[in-house]
């Protein structure tokens, strides 16, 4: 009763014309206990019937596991990504799947020397179809672009053969793993003792829009740690730079079927972007730092919002009534969250116990959601 009751508070504070009835869903539907350390990149497969996720390296080795979500039992594991040729250990950083080609996904396998390669599989055979090395410079992060037609990596470029200065993005044929072409990014300063990288990047659902994280890492000896982020908003038709602001890492978010930008940028501040006239459509202070995601249809958005002082929620947001639909009750603050790809399931996984996994049921609100609007249009 008393998480209700916080929660009604911040309701009205978030959206004070608000009339619209919140729903409080105070556990998840299943919990599955992965006996990892530390879950680092989750993922639903493209039947939205398993779910994808890989652990921190064991012996070096970086594992992908594939679970059925009914019975919570391993079907795969995948661990045939080692390269022995290179030092240290690797970590699977991203699991993504081909938005047209839906029996091909991507990993993007990071190394602790900084080197990495891209990893495109047939999930049929759980064979490998290419590898995309951004080298030479530094690999940081991949994706297809919305058509799946290319993968594009993203890193930095190598001066003289040491320093990364320049951020930079290949662009890789999904059919034949050719280069296609490479955009490269110089940084703002001109210190040759500042890195430059591409540390995360997304498309909207258009292509017209790119938004990355350009990462400066400082190399001076007397400032060993330090480094900064900054949102670079480009236009993909001459990779002009749109807008540019400072951030806290990368937490942004396209609508995938609006022209809608969401970020989280300083602290705890979610803010909506028109991204064709970069205006402000709302922001607001959610009270937490926790990530960000759009439902699949465009039609709700998950952000992250204190409850009490035991307990976090994940508000869903919808994006039509501009309002909370619903909370999801967590009893702790969570590291990631994915949408199922028809939009009726969540799948959450918290920072105390970092090798748990929650799986949310909100078929009730999003398919609920879908069946008013088409009574309202008299069908």
């Amino acid at each position: 009763m008393f998480v209700k009751f916080i929660f009604f508070l911040i309701s009205l504070l978030l959206c004070v014309n608000c009339i619209y009835a919140v729903e409080i869903i105070d556990a998840p539907v299943q919990e599955y206990d992965t006996d990892s350390e530390l879950i680092i990149s989750l993922a639903f497969t493209a039947d939205g019937e398993k779910i994808m996720f890989s652990s921190l390296p064991n012996e070096l080795t970086p594992r992908i596991y594939i679970w059925d979500l009914l019975s919570g039992e391993e079907i795969i594991r995948l661990a045939d990504f080692r390269d022995s040729t290179l030092p240290g250990a690797d970590t699977i950083d991203s699991i993504m799947w081909n938005p047209f080609a839906r029996n091909t996904v991507l990993f993007t396998d990071i190394y602790s020397s900084n080197y990495g390669k891209a990893l495109l599989y047939n999930s049929d055979t759980w064979t490998r179809i290419s590898e995309f090395d951004h080298g030479p410079g530094e690999l940081k992060c991949a994706a297809f672009t919305p058509g799946g037609q290319s993968v594009v990596t993203g890193g930095g470029e190598l001066f003289d053969g040491e320093e990364v200065d320049a951020a930079s993005l290949r662009f890789w044929s999904t059919n034949t793993g050719e280069l296609q072409r490479t955009v490269r990014m110089p940084g703002p300063f001109a210190n040759a003792n500042v890195g430059h990288y591409v540390s995360e990047m997304e498309f909207s659902y258009e292509a017209t829009r790119m938004i990355y994280t350009h990462l400066h890492i400082y190399t001076e000896p007397m400032y060993p740690a330090l480094s900064s982020n900054v949102y670079v908003l480009l236009s993909t038709e001459d990779w002009h730079v749109v807008k540019k602001w400072s951030s806290a890492g990368f937490d942004a978010a396209f609508s995938p079927t609006e022209n809608v930008l969401a970020t989280r940028e300083t602290g705890s501040v979610v803010t909506l972007y028109d991204i064709l006239s970069m205006n402000v459509i709302d922001t607001w202070n959610s009270g937490i730092y926790a990530p960000i995601a759009f439902s699949p249809d465009g039609r709700f958005f998950l952000f992250g919002t204190p409850l009490s002082f035991e307990s976090q929620g994940i508000a869903l947001w919808d994006m039509k009534t501009m309002s909370i639909a619903a909370v999801l009750v967590t009893d702790d603050q969570y590291l990631d969250s994915v949408w199922s790809p028809d939009g009726t399931k969540i799948m959450t996984r918290k920072i105390k116990e970092a090798g748990q996994l929650q799986l949310w049921d909100v078929s009730h609100i999003t398919q609920s959601a879908g069946v008013k609007e088409w009574e309202e249009m008299g069908r």
